[in-house]
């Protein structure tokens, strides 16, 4: 590898045995691999994550003791000796030419641009929980009109139009935050804003990075790059699904409190429950609102029945993910009061 490398890779992970080999073959064997600083952040694991990080070629930082995702990807970055640092994440397997595309999209960018985000697809379909994120997309970059200062009513509306489908066709084009499993920055960008909050443990990190860029540099200086796809080994059970939209529902909750956003909860679940407690003695009406408004919301389940007799539960999945993210955000909000409180 060169002294000064065109790029830095940074993988962050925490007890990530299970998908890391994967991350670190797939690193192996990217395109002009002599080109990339590749930096595995070993992040007070307690399984085998830190043996398969320190087998590969790659440098590798040992933190003890567990100091989440933010304080990880600050290490990464004091390591980086490149001018452009890309991120991913251990249950992801990077194609050959991801870091070359990162790359080579920045030699395109306008000057004032600091990120450069990608999209994320699911690497295999051989489980109903995988048929499910492949069909729902969980991981995208968040559409500029859900930026900072969009009101509770604009996020409604871009919730009934469904997510943001980017495709090639549109090219690339500014976005509110990327996603952290497939993006790239400015490292003097970085510096600027101080790198990751540290005091944010999990879920949104980038988005709270985003954030800051986009304030410091302007509103279009965050762009998703639509032909740069990311594989994400997503869990076989369902249940780590759920566990990430908790976790993700928590992550907003703080940051409704902390930079006092409207309210962003996703509504499909809350419109179910309502139903229920609006009409429970006509037993008739909430149930019909169960069965038919997450058909209604999601039409687009009905193609995926060809392909899949899964799809029949896709919108009821949604329904439940959506109805964790909820309860994550309540929690997150409770939570961060308490701190204040304390404080």
């Amino acid at each position: 590898m060169t002294a000064t490398p065109d790029m830095t890779v940074v993988v962050c992970s925490h007890n990530g045995g299970r998908t890391l080999a994967a991350c670190v073959a797939a690193l192996a064997q990217l395109d002009e691999r002599e080109r990339f600083q590749i930096v595995i952040v070993d992040d007070g694991s307690t399984d085998a994550t830190g043996a398969i990080a320190d087998a590969s070629d790659f440098e590798v930082i040992h933190l003890s003791p567990n100091g989440g995702l933010s304080a990880a990807r600050n290490a990464g970055i004091h390591a980086a000796r490149a001018p452009l640092i890309a991120f991913t994440d251990d249950d992801c397997v990077p194609p050959p030419t991801w870091a070359v595309q990162h790359r080579d999209a920045w030699r395109t960018m306008p000057s004032d641009v600091t990120c450069l985000g990608g999209q994320v697809r699911a690497a295999a379909t051989d489980s109903l929980n995988r048929r499910y994120v492949a069909w729902r997309e969980p991981l995208r970059p968040i559409p500029i009109d859900i930026s900072h200062g969009a009101t509770f009513v604009q996020r409604i509306v871009r919730y009934v139009r469904g997510p943001e489908k980017f495709t090639s066709s549109e090219g690339q084009q500014p976005v509110a935050s990327v996603v952290g499993a497939n993006m790239s920055y400015r490292a003097e960008a970085l510096a600027h804003i101080g790198g990751f909050n540290p005091t944010r443990t999990f879920s949104g990190d980038e988005t709270w990075v985003s954030r800051q860029l986009r304030d410091a540099f302007g509103s279009h200086t965050v762009v998703c790059h639509p032909d740069i796809v990311m594989r994400h080994d997503f869990d076989v059970n369902f249940s780590d699904t759920l566990r990430r939209s908790f976790q993700y529902g928590i992550g907003s909750g703080r940051d409704a409190v902390l930079r006092t956003e409207p309210i962003s909860l996703q509504p499909l679940a809350g419109v179910v429950a309502l139903s229920w407690l609006v009409a429970p003695w006509v037993w008739q009406l909430p149930l019909a609102f169960t069965v038919l408004l997450p058909w209604l919301l999601h039409v687009d389940a009905i193609s995926e029945i060809r392909r899949t007799r899964s799809a029949l539960l896709f919108p009821y999945m949604v329904v439940a993910e959506e109805a964790l993210n909820n309860v994550g955000w309540f929690v997150g909000v409770w939570r961060t009061l308490r701190q204040r409180a304390r404080r």
